[in-house]
């Protein structure tokens, strides 16, 4: 109970009523209040006429004029001695002033059940009102001699509901409440629903708060290009991570759903991997130098070489994979034979060349073929011709076999008839030249007889 409830309510101070008419004397004091008349003042006053001033009802013009009883006020609306308002109202009787309480009001937690009026020695009747707990004293209040309520023993003390029901992601204003509080709730951070309430019934129960709160989306998170997420969609406090895709250089990074429902920002960009300057390859082009990740360069293989076409590809590591061609100088085999003549070498491949030489005793000088890219031999522009000897030197007296040769031709001499001498042979060299012959034919009797020339023809 509050002080309110514990405490007279004080509405009035004043002195108990007499009668009307009476003569007042020095009065006893009881409880600080008049209390009795005194018969010497009664007596002295039936002497001097009009001492006490003008009775309840009599004419006046001011207060002062009204003195003979307690309570007494000069009306002003009727110029006639009445009563002290608020203080005292009139008797039942209707011939005096009475003692007034005034309208009890309601202590906390109380309510007037039922009254007898608001005079001197009247009842009111207290109850606690709902929501409030009884001690099971008594509720009455009596209007005393001073004015005042008398304290009832009732007390009424309010009702506790304790802690309020919780809602799923959602705070209270209060932790606890009496009768009649309101519980606000409010959604958390990054979740929909509310605000509602929930109140204190006087039962001692709270109402059912009508609240769903429902975590805010993000949706979906925000692309980066030349990346990878773990997610597609979110949630309030979700956090999507972001990784470059195969082959591009950057992050990771991440991205949360805030409580406005957007995403942060990923900070993150995605740079294609470079693989450099693609290897290189003997005796073959490419087609570029320089690649970034997936592209391909392609290997093709110098005129006069085979092998390939290959490729090399610039991987995720920023590495160009080993190209697998072997360019291989193309062979055109064995070189073209030239008849009579020699040459340099009896194979060959792209770009080599092969010499041609007539041989030893043949004319015609020397020629060349190239290997050429197809694989093929040029051919050589070369004829060997026998070299000539013409006509064989002379013997004297002696015959020979032929009158002309080539080289490697031998011709024989032989003594003509008639002369000694045995026979000799003379070649023809690869100079051109006949070897000279050592023959020389002698009569037999002397006499010279020059027939070599038609001996052997």
């Amino acid at each position: 109970m509050g002080e309110s409830t514990t405490k007279r309510r004080r509405h009035l101070h004043r002195e108990p009523s007499v009668a009307v008419g009476a003569i007042a004397s020095q009065p006893q004091v009881r409880r600080g209040l008049p209390f009795s008349l005194s018969l010497t003042w009664i007596l002295l006053c039936t002497v001097i006429v009009d001492c006490d001033g003008a009775n309840y009802g009599d004419v006046c013009s001011i207060d002062s004029d009204c003195t003979g009883y307690v309570g007494a006020a000069c009306v002003q609306s009727s110029s006639r001695c009445g009563c002290e308002s608020p203080s005292y109202v009139t008797n039942d009787n209707g011939n005096g002033c009475i003692v007034s309480c005034g309208t009890a009001t309601d202590p906390d937690g109380m309510t007037i059940s039922g009254t007898s009026g608001s005079n001197y020695q009247d009842t009111v009747m207290y109850s606690c009102k709902p929501g409030y707990i009884s001690n099971s004293q008594s509720g009455e209040s009596t209007c005393e001699a001073d004015g005042y309520w008398s304290v009832p023993s009732l007390t009424c003390t309010i009702r506790s509901c304790g802690e309020p029901p919780s809602v799923n992601n959602a705070g209270t204003n209060i932790n606890s409440g009496t009768y009649g509080d309101v519980v606000t709730y409010t959604c958390n951070t990054g979740y929909h629903g509310g605000p509602a309430g929930a109140i204190c019934q006087a039962a001692g129960y709270w109402t059912t708060p009508g609240l769903t709160c429902t975590i805010k989306s993000c949706g979906e998170p925000p692309s980066v290009n030349n990346a990878g997420r773990t997610s597609d969609l979110g949630s309030y406090g979700d956090t999507v991570t972001y990784t470059c895709n195969t082959g591009y250089n950057g992050g990771p990074a991440q991205a949360t759903c805030q409580n406005t429902g957007q995403w942060t920002k990923p900070a993150l960009t995605c740079t294609i991997r470079s693989c450099g300057v693609p290897p290189s390859v003997n005796n073959a082009g490419r087609t570029s130098n320089s690649g970034t990740y997936g592209d391909v360069v392609t290997y093709v293989c110098y005129t006069g070489y085979t092998g390939g076409p290959a490729q090399a590809t610039c991987q995720e590591t920023g590495q160009w994979t080993t190209p697998a061609p072997t360019c291989t100088s193309k062979s055109c085999g064995e070189p073209p034979s030239v008849n009579n003549a020699g040459r340099t070498s009896d194979s060959g491949s792209y770009g080599d060349t092969v010499t041609y030489t007539c041989n030893t005793g043949y004319t015609g000088g020397t020629a060349q073929a190239i290997c050429q890219e197809t694989g093929q031999w040029t051919t050589p522009g070369l004829t060997c011709t026998i070299r000539s000897c013409g006509v064989p030197p002379s013997v004297n007296n002696a015959g020979r076999t032929s009158n002309s040769g080539t080289y490697g031709d031998t011709v024989t001499y032989i003594c003509n008839t008639g002369y000694t001498g045995g026979s000799a042979q003379a070649t023809c060299q690869a100079t051109g030249q006949w070897t000279t012959p050592a023959l020389t034919c002698t009569s037999k009797s002397n006499i010279i007889i020059d027939t070599a020339e038609d001996s052997f023809i």
